[in-house]
């Protein structure tokens, strides 16, 4: 499901923001992905180790 799909107004808002300030991009298809400004200003790979452990915590509990 395509991240523009989903329901309300603030998600197409803030996504469509996100693409014009650099930090999103969209291919041909709507796949996202990371743009040029998410990769000069975010450290990948703590991004990465983040989002593969979200919900870790809440599983070993």
């Amino acid at each position: 499901m395509c991240i523009r799909d989903r329901p309300g107004w603030r998600v197409k808002f803030n996504v469509d923001r996100y693409i014009q300030e650099g930090y999103l991009g969209e291919d041909e298809q709507g796949v996202m992905y990371l743009d040029w400004r998410s990769r000069a200003e975010i450290d990948t790979k703590k991004l990465v180790d983040l989002v593969v452990g979200f919900g870790k915590k809440d599983r070993e509990a």
